[in-house]
C-alpha cells in the first residue's frame, strides 16, 4: 500500500501495543531482517501487492498475517517471540 496506509497499519498495532517501526519500501527481506535483529525486533512484517507475511528475525520462519484481525497480530506476535528450540 502506500505509506499513508502502511503509516495508518503501524498506528493500529501500536494501539494493540505492539512495538512496531516503519522502514521505506524495502524489496530486499534478508536486509529487513538484518535490521530487525541489529536493533532487537523479533519480527518483520512484509507487505507484498497480493498478501502479507510476519518473518521472524531469529530464524526467517514465515507466517501469514490477515491485516484485518489484530487479533490474529498478536498471536503472530507470540510466535515471534517464543524461544528457539534447540
Amino acid at each position: 500500500g502506500d505509506a499513508h496506509s502502511q503509516r495508518e497499519l503501524a498506528r493500529r498495532l501500536r494501539r494493540s501495543e505492539l512495538i512496531v517501526a516503519t522502514l521505506p519500501s524495502c524489496d530486499d527481506v534478508q536486509s529487513s531482517l538484518a535490521f530487525a535483529r541489529a536493533w532487537g525486533y523479533d519480527a518483520v512484517l512484509v507487505l507484498d501487492k497480493k498478501r502479507a507475511r510476519l518473518v521472524r528475525a531469529r530464524d526467517a520462519s514465515e507466517m501469514p498475517v490477515s491485516l484485518t484481525d489484530l487479533a490474529s497480530i498478536v498471536a503472530l506476535q507470540r510466535w515471534a517471540q517464543e524461544p528457539a528450540k534447540e
